[in-house]
């Protein structure tokens, strides 16, 4: 079955889906972030990491390729690497070195996460954060790439929260362990997992730590930032390549788990403000490998026509077609209009699913 050429809106893809039957799973982008606040714009997070400190020597590389996009300078740099050591080249100047740029990019990707993000989540209005528990509550489950703490600050609009982590107490009430998730999320619904990590949850004595509002200070964003003044970093999956992430994915194994559950969906799965691009070709692989998953919502911002929206379907399209030969192709592919889905306001929710679910 050939991908639809049809431009739904979110209230036609949510019906199909429920047509379709089965369980509806949701991805989460940056473009969701963007939703809520300006400031998790790429553009924002490169002017906040030159403002922290970026060497000059390493702006010029995001001006070489054109990008704000800190990923993509990334895969740049391990490729350099890579070609240098190959071509066995000898350094000229000590002072210059792609791996030490390397964890420089990442460090400043960081920071600029940390300094450009909502200081606490009284800058994002409670109607908001109210609308996108409801918009939520439409899928039995959520995973998301993003690194913010909108979710964990979604979590405090609504009791209860329809979402689990798989994160239970300890004696510190400012930290959370990591127990498990479910086996498979077709199996269990309501749970939230974190693709590649995120701002407060840390690699720590073999644990995986989530960090919560409470103990001495209970704004979360300054307790994260105490963290990285102590060298403590979260654990986010930030390399360019797709192959380094998911080397840094098997590593862990809070994150193996989301992976596993992602990779065994069924049912339907909607995409919602991620481009699903070079830099998240991983995570299109698990998509098309998915013999299970019957049928894939893929948002779209903005004119269907332009350039930009003209390649994510093509890419899209191209991957799904590729990997299921003729006569063998199972997942069906559409695309919705996302400004048509109204996550961060109350239109087009009243209709909750969460009974349904």
């Amino acid at each position: 079955m050939m991908p639809s050429d049809k431009y739904l809106s979110f209230k036609e893809a949510i019906q199909l889906a429920h047509e379709a039957g089965g369980k509806r799973h949701i991805l989460l982008g940056n473009g969701f972030s963007i939703g809520a606040h300006e400031k998790f714009r790429y553009g924002t997070l490169y002017e906040q990491a030159k403002k922290i400190g970026l060497p000059k020597h390493v702006e010029s590389l995001f001006e070489r390729y054109g990008t704000t996009n800190f990923e993509e300078v990334l895969k740049q740099l391990s490729e350099g690497r890579w070609l240098a050591s190959h071509y066995k080249l000898a350094k000229t100047d000590p002072n210059l070195d792609m791996g030490t740029d390397y964890e420089k990019v990442k460090d400043a990707f960081v920071g600029a996460v940390t300094a450009s993000h909502p200081a606490n989540r009284n800058e994002i209005a409670d109607q908001k954060l109210e609308a996108c528990n409801a918009f939520l509550t439409q899928f039995n489950n959520v995973f998301t790439t993003n690194y913010d703490l909108l979710l964990y600050w979604a979590s405090l609009a609504t009791s209860p929260f329809p979402f689990k982590d798989g994160f239970w107490g300890t004696e510190n009430p400012q930290y959370l362990t990591f127990v498990s998730l479910p086996e498979s999320a077709n199996t269990e619904d309501g749970y939230i997992y974190f693709l590649h990590g995120t701002l407060h949850l840390y690699a720590q004595c073999g644990e995986v730590i989530k960090m919560c509002r409470g103990g001495g200070n209970p704004q979360l964003l300054i307790q994260v930032e105490e963290a990285l003044a102590e060298d403590r970093f979260p654990l986010m999956v930030s390399e360019g390549d797709p192959g380094q992430k998911k080397v840094r994915i098997r590593e862990n194994f809070y994150l193996r788990a989301c992976r596993r559950n992602f990779q065994q969906i069924e049912g339907s799965l909607f995409v919602f403000g991620s481009s699903l691009g070079t830099g998240d070709a991983h995570i299109r692989e698990w998509i098309v490998q998915n013999q299970k998953l019957e049928r894939l919502f893929v948002g779209v911002h903005g004119d269907p026509e332009k350039e930009r929206n003209q390649d994510l379907m093509l890419r899209i399209r191209h991957g799904v077609e590729s990997h299921h030969h003729s006569g063998e192709q199972t997942l069906r592919v559409d695309f919705y209009d996302s400004s048509t889905a109204n996550v961060w306001t109350s239109m087009g929710h009243d209709d909750k699913t969460s009974d349904q679910l």
